[in-house]
């Protein structure tokens, strides 16, 4: 189970280094197809805040 009180980043952050305390030091590189909660298949596009180098098919 996912609770959060702020935004659902999917595929990479603004600010990685600050986000993950120096964890992590890429961003998600690839493709994502779908995603589905709750047995809802989610519309990215229709539901994003905002987006960089997207590319729809």
């Amino acid at each position: 189970m996912l609770n959060v009180d702020g935004d659902v980043y999917i595929g990479g952050v603004p600010d990685l280094n600050s986000m993950t305390g120096g964890l992590h030091e890429e961003n998600f590189i690839g493709c994502i197809g779908d995603i589905i909660f709750n047995g809802i298949k989610m519309d990215l596009m229709a539901n994003a805040i905002d987006g960089r180098n997207v590319k729809t098919v």
